[in-house]
């Protein structure tokens, strides 16, 4: 059986190796650093040797625009009713999902997945309950490997974790019983040494198991049911086309949506580098003097002393290279990275340089969002919502009884899950402004109400009002409003629980 799991990681493993070097290139590139031999060369002929950050900016702006889409409310997912499910329930459920979303931190969570989404493509998470809470452990694309020959995430058949553990770590494990006790050698000159273990999640007759193993050398575990199913959690941003008759590809994986910019990233740099070159030769030109000239080189770097010579023709100045035409094919590469990868200079908030009137600039930015838009609704389709989806669901089978009072919690119930983001989402000022004109026309409804003595239906326009205020105030910066309003959600749940 050992043999069995080292072959599947090495043949996991060997499916990654196809991508791996387009992730190190795209993280180089986000790093600003240049491969070794590059900055060698650089540096032994004393060029200059700038990394420009034109990717490093686009990704930092696609991760603004998914902190501010899913972070910009309180909450950041409703519970909704679905087929048989209890409005009463779900209220508790609700509360419940709220309070343990911000006991774990979600922002410190996601955020840094938000940036590197923006250049490896693929995210991947692992949800689980750990001891009294959920959990969100965010995973390195080169610590997980996928079922090579899966066509997307649905067919996926095992799926390899790599981590490490101390000795300590397992032993602990061990003692609780997680792990089988195996003669397994320690370093005992390193005790916080960190030693390599696998775990192997494999599909078996439509369940879910779990395998682990200690490096290449023992089964720590074998075939362990998962009762909730798979708990890693893979989404991206652009989904990966397939070259016909491609053999080694892995739908799993994303496409980075900075991943076309790449080799322009990379002429970015030798243009504007060699501009620089070009510029130093205009403030300090090359000069081009005979040998007979007894010429001092002192007397040349001393810009106020004279420079006395017998024959003027003994001194010449190397013509100077025209910068002009490389600006010019700069300025094209720029504009081909933004078209490229949708996020434009003013998204940036840089100024072009080309004469842009007030609304050229608004156009850019715009279709800049549009862009961006499809990004985050296929990474929300694709990751956020069954991340969250898996998570309330822990919660509804391991939350503290105390939100459940009353409730049997043998079975999940069915439920929705509505994230309060989305397609316009991003747009801070587009959503104020809709929903100041909805509120407006609730107003104007209002008067209509009370001009024609129907309170009751005042009364429902004036809640309706105050949920519509509730979703205003985060968008100016405000936030937990609720403690402002007259009911509060615990109010709201100790009534559901009489």
């Amino acid at each position: 059986m050992l043999d069995r799991f080292n072959k599947l990681i090495a043949k996991a493993k060997n499916g990654y190796s196809n991508y791996s070097s387009s992730f190190k290139s795209l993280n180089n590139a986000y790093l600003l650093s240049y491969s070794d031999e590059k900055r060698k060369f650089l540096y032994e002929h004393d060029k200059s040797a700038l990394y420009f950050p034109k990717l490093n900016a686009k990704a930092k702006r696609i991760m603004d625009a998914l902190s501010q889409t899913y972070f910009e409310s309180d909450k950041i997912a409703l519970l909704e009713n679905n087929i048989n499910s209890d409005d009463k329930i779900l209220e508790m459920w609700q509360y419940a999902f709220d309070y343990y979303t911000k006991s774990i931190n979600l922002y410190a969570i996601l955020q840094p997945e938000f940036l590197k989404v923006a250049f490896l493509g693929t995210s991947i998470a692992k949800v689980y309950w750990d001891n009294d809470k959920p959990n969100i452990e965010m995973l390195d694309i080169d610590k997980v490997f996928f079922d090579p020959k899966a066509k997307n995430y649905d067919d996926v058949r095992y799926i390899i974790h790599e981590f490490s553990l101390t000795k300590d770590d397992i032993k602990g494990y061990i003692k609780d019983k997680v792990y089988k006790n195996t003669d397994l050698e320690f370093d005992s000159d390193d005790e916080y040494k960190r030693y390599k273990l696998y775990d192997i999640y494999e599909l078996k007759k439509g369940k879910w198991v779990l395998s682990t193993i200690f490096d290449d050398k023992a089964i720590l575990r074998q075939e362990i049911e998962l009762k909730d199913g798979l708990p890693i959690i893979c989404g991206y941003t652009l989904a990966q086309v397939k070259k016909l008759g491609e053999s080694d590809f892995i739908g799993v994986y994303g496409e980075p949506p900075l991943a076309s910019i790449l080799p322009l990233q990379d002429e970015f740099n030798n243009l504007k580098n060699a501009s620089i070159e070009a510029t130093k030769q205009h403030l300090y030109p090359k000069m081009l003097i005979d040998k007979n000239a007894q010429i001092d080189r002192d007397e040349l770097l001393n810009p106020t002393s004279p420079i006395y010579v017998k024959n003027l023709g003994a001194v010449s100045v190397l013509p100077k290279p025209d910068i002009h035409f490389a600006n010019l094919n700069i300025q094209a590469i720029d504009n081909d990275m933004s078209e490229t990868s949708g996020i434009s200079p003013q998204q940036n908030g840089a100024t072009s340089v080309r004469a842009e009137t007030a609304t050229m600039s608004s156009i850019m930015a715009n279709e800049g969002s549009v862009r961006l838009n499809g990004y985050i609704r296929t990474y929300n389709e694709t990751f956020i919502e069954p991340l969250f989806y898996q998570f309330a669901k822990l919660i509804y089978k391991y939350g503290d009884p105390m939100f459940f009072v009353g409730v049997d919690r043998s079975e999940v119930m069915s439920f929705k899950l509505n994230l309060e983001c989305g397609i316009g989402a991003l747009n801070k000022e587009v959503q104020k402004r809709n929903l100041i004109e909805s509120s407006s026309l609730l107003g104007n409804h209002f008067q209509m109400c009370l001009a024609i003595q129907d309170t009751q239906g005042a009364e429902l326009i004036k809640n309706a009002h105050e949920e519509l205020i509730a979703k205003i105030m985060p968008l100016f910066g405000i936030k937990d409003f609720d403690k402002y309003r007259k009911e509060k959600e615990s109010d709201r749940l100790y009534e559901s629980q009489q």
